[in-house]
């Protein structure tokens, strides 16, 4: 863009309205002080410069175009800010190498569980647990009449479309049966284990 048309632009009385009234929007929206509202203004002015190359200064609605170059800057300035706050240095990857008294051993299996928990948001159960809610589960599928449990079985390993389509049954006959499936194991307290 010519320096003269930069020079036109950075002059006009409505763009620069625009650009202040955009940084306060910003501003407000972004919880930033008052005095950070310049700095705001500077960044869209700037990112409306950069893009303002294709706009026909002949053209009737100019300020429409740079209103929407304005939300356009202000939403990648938005984003810039945020992704900026992401920081992962105090972040280590659970499989990490950590010292222990015995050698090395990976961060999982150093941490107690319920700081294992808090950090995967997975609630694991102890071997006991895991032992009684598989034997809970072989009592009902026994019980399940044979089409239910062949369903139940399927469903441990394969997708919903999968049992569909391997079995020929529709998908709206398989979800009615699930829906039966899991009243059997809701009956029976397990509701939450499907």
């Amino acid at each position: 863009m010519p320096d003269d048309a930069k020079r036109t632009i950075a002059h006009d009385p409505a763009v620069q309205a625009l650009v202040r009234y955009k940084a306060h929007k910003y501003r407000l929206r972004a919880g930033l002080r008052v005095e950070d509202e310049k700095d705001v203004a500077q960044a869209l002015f700037a990112g409306h410069l950069e893009r303002f190359a294709g706009l026909d200064q002949d053209r009737k609605h100019a300020l429409g175009f740079v209103t929407q170059v304005l939300n356009q800057v202000a939403a990648n300035l938005h984003r810039e800010c945020h992704a900026a706050k992401r920081d992962d240095r105090g972040t280590a990857s659970l499989s990490t190498a950590v010292p222990t008294p015995e050698g090395t051993t990976p961060l999982a299996n150093a941490l107690r569980r319920e700081d294992l928990e808090a950090r995967t948001g997975a609630s694991q159960r102890s071997a006991a647990e895991v032992a009684d809610l598989r034997a809970d589960v072989a009592v009902i599928l026994d019980r399940l009449p044979a089409d239910l449990r062949d369903l139940a079985e399927r469903l441990m390993h394969d997708s919903e479309s999968a049992v569909a389509r391997d079995t020929g049954v529709a998908r709206s006959t398989l979800q009615s049966r699930r829906q039966r499936l899991r009243e059997v194991f809701e009956r029976e307290n397990l509701g939450e284990y499907l």
